[in-house]
């Protein structure tokens, strides 16, 4: 098993700084999800990595091998053992499915073709797809091809480039499913590219957050959505319930009473929730801890519904609530909300 290192990493075009001293560590046996808007640099971290383009600083390790030490070192991607999946999967139409899976393997294996069968197997497709072609195949079943040609050499790493983006949400989950089971059957190292949140954080056993060519973020799913190192990040990551608020140590107050903090702050905040943690009762439960609001609308999304309700009884701020209820309070219904857990404070003029 084989980790990646990439320190101080540094690209360029022109005069534009597209990458920007990028530290990122991706422990051996691990899926690294690195997550970033059109634009922030990730799909170039990827192909540093490959070794399709040059860094203009910084290095790069898969395992003990040194592969990138700017800008003197540069080893070719043929030899840095690397397995690759690309955006629109590029199978070789001309080829079977078995002929595309053994492209990288010896003579002897491509002959036998157990090891065709194999990752075929691992990717959960049955050894009779061997003889299709890849125009025969479905968009989920073309991506768990390309994942399969990627495994079929045993490499140290795999590079996923967005693979899943062209796929409809059901064989989008599908696939990812599948795709997470085959890397850790094969215990590989899996660094994944892309600009879905839902997908990292599902994903990754770590999530790098990537904007304008630096890493502002690297956690674990849970720590980078409950806990976002600023406001944009929190933003990008999900749905944000922020409301001003001044903070006193361990608490703030604001619109919805005190809340706990996860962390300390002192003075004015900005103070950011999930619209899950905000829980709506009936207008007769006024107990402690709650605050009046009534209903402007509502938005189902089959497994859960958005609330968005105004706070107090004229023109008070405007809250977002998740719920799983089945029979949400519709828009014009008072009711009254609490707080489940704690909130984050920002600053009140967060940095760019």
């Amino acid at each position: 098993m084989t980790d990646l290192a990439c320190v101080a990493l540094a690209k360029s075009f022109g005069d534009r700084a597209v990458l920007s001293d990028v530290n990122l560590t991706v422990p051996a046996a691990s899926i690294t999800a690195i997550l970033g808007s059109s634009g922030s640099g990730k799909t170039t971290l990827l192909r540093i990595v490959m070794g399709f383009i040059r860094a203009d600083g910084g290095q790069v390790r898969i395992g003990d091998a040194l592969v990138v030490d700017a800008p003197r070192t540069h080893v070719v991607p043929q030899r840095r053992g690397i397995g690759y999946v690309a955006q629109e999967g590029a199978l070789f139409p001309h080829l079977s499915v078995g002929q595309n899976v053994g492209f990288g393997l010896p003579r002897a294996s491509r002959k036998s073709g157990a090891r065709i069968d194999e990752v075929l197997s691992l990717v959960g497709l049955s050894a009779d797809y061997a003889g299709r072609r890849p125009n025969e195949l479905s968009g989920g079943e073309q991506r768990r091809v390309s994942l399969a040609r990627a495994l079929a050499p045993r490499p140290k790493l795999v590079l996923l480039d967005e693979p899943f983006s062209a796929l409809d949400a059901a064989l989008r989950v599908e696939t990812r499913a599948a795709v997470i089971r085959a890397l850790a059957e094969e215990g590989t190292t899996a660094v994944l590219v892309t600009h879905d949140q839902s997908e990292a954080l599902s994903m990754g056993s770590q999530v790098a957050v990537l904007r304008n060519g630096a890493l502002v973020q690297t956690a674990t799913p849970r720590d980078l959505y409950q806990t976002p190192v600023d406001l944009r990040v929190a933003r990008f990551v999900g749905e944000a319930v922020v409301l001003p608020g001044r903070a006193d140590g361990a608490t703030v107050e604001c619109a919805l009473g005190r809340l706990q903090l996860l962390g300390r702050a002192e003075g004015d905040v900005l103070v950011m929730l999930r619209p899950e943690q905000i829980q709506i009762a009936g207008d007769s439960d006024p107990s402690e801890g709650t605050v009046e609001a009534q209903v402007v609308s509502a938005a189902y999304f089959g497994g859960q519904t958005l609330i968005t309700a105004r706070l107090g009884k004229g023109d008070g701020l405007l809250v977002t609530a998740s719920t799983t209820s089945q029979n949400p309070p519709a828009p014009g219904v008072s009711v009254r909300v609490a707080v489940h857990g704690g909130a984050m404070a920002y600053p009140t003029e967060p940095a760019a």
